[in-house]
């Protein structure tokens, strides 16, 4: 095992597989897991209790959306990347996802450089095909993706396409990513992926 500290950054579109690499690293690297959407919605909770906010809004993903880059804008655009990685630092292994937008794509890129020498950096892209997602969204049942086909694809069209460096835009926060895994296959296709693309990059 490594004796380098290693934070692996998760970026993807919508129910491509991104949670399914997070298990795998908890379960067999012992990863530490950080996650952007239960910061955005542990301050959402906060905030419905002052500003009458409907919790119930949360199953939304585009108030979800428009919320988390209110604190962007508020606090900057990579507000959620650089506090997970600051409440992440007691642990050798951290992986968090998920990366969405390229303001939170360059701290990651700073940081890489910065801590070259004692944290290994690694963001990893994940992707499918659209009808796959989609199909795997409803399987999973959450309340933010048992959605029609085709307000999934506008809810990934919102999510991947923003000029604005501090919104998201998934597709250029892959294009970014150091590793690219494509899960079109089956779970075990996707930890085989993980074991011949991620894996190696543990080592010393």
């Amino acid at each position: 095992m490594s004796t380098i500290k290693t934070k692996i950054y998760i970026t993807g579109t919508i129910a491509s597989g991104k949670n399914t690499v997070v298990d795998y690293l908890v379960r067999n690297q012992n990863f530490v897991p950080f996650g952007t959407r239960k910061l955005f919605e542990d301050v959402y909770k906060r905030e419905s209790h002052t500003k009458g906010l409907a919790e119930s809004e949360l199953k939304d993903r585009a108030v979800l959306r428009v919320f988390a880059n209110g604190l962007r804008e508020k606090y900057g655009g990579d507000y959620a990347i650089k506090t997970l990685t600051g409440q992440s630092s007691f642990s050798d292994r951290t992986v968090i996802e998920s990366v969405r937008c390229i303001d939170e794509v360059q701290f990651i890129k700073a940081f890489q450089k910065s801590m070259r020498k004692s944290v290994k950096v690694i963001l990893v892209g994940v992707d499918a095909l659209v009808n796959i997602r989609h199909e795997r969204a409803i399987t999973r049942q959450s309340a933010l993706d048992n959605v029609s086909f085709e307000k999934f694809k506008n809810d990934e069209y919102a999510e991947s396409m923003s000029v604005h460096s501090n919104q998201q835009n998934i597709k250029a926060c892959i294009k970014a990513s150091d590793i690219l895994l494509i899960n079109n296959g089956s779970i075990e296709e996707l930890h085989l992926q993980i074991k011949q693309n991620i894996l190696p990059l543990l080592r010393d």
